[in-house]
């Protein structure tokens, strides 16, 4: 029985740090349905213009509130997008294009196209690149894209930004 207790103890605290650890990113990978892959540093990220906003309250699911961010500046994830070419036969199809943003623990957050480019959402959508006085490089959680006029702000807060992956249906 205590051997049984002592097995079961052992596999429950192992499946507890089973969750990957975020690392923090230095360059984002967008790929997909695109003519070609395109790497982006932090220091291409500067060369886009800025987006600032002076505090973005976090909420989790339940609507509690985990921290604020507060002088954010960074750059919105539609610029970014309008300078890539989707492999779309038509203006008409990108209604069925969905992007990805996947971070380097592989939490991942979707939006549609159409949510992007044709919704007030798509004009707030950040990669943040600066926040509470740090600039990226001192940044835990770069890099970091969040969507601050959701009401759980947290559930699309992605930290680690690594990937963005832009997909057909």
């Amino acid at each position: 029985m205590k051997f049984y207790f002592l097995f079961v103890l052992f596999y429950t605290t192992l499946g507890c740090n089973a969750q990957k650890r975020m690392v923090p990113t230095y360059r984002i990978t967008i790929e997909g349905a695109m003519k070609r892959s395109l790497v982006l540093t932090g220091a291409d990220l500067k060369k886009y213009p800025v987006s600032f906003v002076d505090s973005i309250p976090v909420y989790n699911h339940l609507m509690v509130r985990k921290l604020a961010l507060h002088k954010v500046k960074g750059v919105l994830l539609k610029e970014i997008l309008s300078k890539i070419t989707i492999t779309s036969p038509g203006p008409k199809e990108l209604s069925r294009y969905y992007i990805a943003c996947v971070a380097s623990d592989d939490y991942t957050v979707v939006f549609s196209w159409n949510e992007l480019f044709n919704t007030s959402t798509g004009d707030q959508v950040l990669l943040i690149t600066q926040h509470d006085g740090q600039e990226l490089e001192q940044m835990n959680d770069r890099i970091a894209l969040i969507s601050p006029t959701d009401r759980a702000t947290g559930r699309r807060y992605v930290k680690g930004l690594k990937k963005i992956i832009i997909k057909h249906i």
